[in-house]
């Protein structure tokens, strides 16, 4: 069982994620009892590009910086979920995740969503809907910088 201070500070962050949008308070409830706490000091890996697809996180307290072929991406902070997408598919780690503080991430476990689609099914459609919503958001936003970067290197 989910330590009952953890699971408070879950259960604060997770209804502000987009992730969780229409879902229900028992079924946040539900969710965050699946969740695993785990800590990493700055400077450590939390996954490497190209490793095998794991585990998704919600960052309950510190930042993690993100590289892709060796750039740096971006920062994200505290109340920000982060590999969501991994468990869903068999691609690789498309970004390498570093703590750039000492954190504390809940861990939502990619055995954790098999659980929720077969006990839950409503709560996994949900869950589903948000992430297809989140990745056509994100598809938006990469046509965008694509487009930018098309017009910039147009030869006149």
């Amino acid at each position: 069982m989910i330590d009952k201070k953890l699971l408070d500070r879950i259960f604060e962050i997770l209804p502000k994620t987009s992730l969780f949008g229409g879902i229900s308070e028992e079924e946040i409830e539900y969710f965050a009892n699946l969740m695993e706490e785990v800590r990493y000091k700055e400077g450590e890996v939390i996954f490497s590009e190209g490793a095998p697809p794991g585990d998704s996180y919600l960052i309950l307290n510190g930042k993690v910086d993100f590289f892709m072929l060796g750039e740096k991406l971006g920062t994200v902070k505290e109340g920000k979920l982060f590999g969501v997408v991994a468990p869903l598919g068999i691609q690789k780690q498309l970004s390498t995740a570093i703590a750039k503080t000492d954190i504390t991430l809940a861990v939502i476990p990619k055995m954790s969503l098999l659980k929720i689609a077969e006990e839950r099914q409503e709560l996994f459609g949900k869950i589903m809907f948000n992430i297809a919503r989140d990745l056509a958001r994100n598809l938006i936003l990469v046509k965008k910088i694509l487009m930018e970067h098309m017009e910039w290197c147009k030869i006149d």
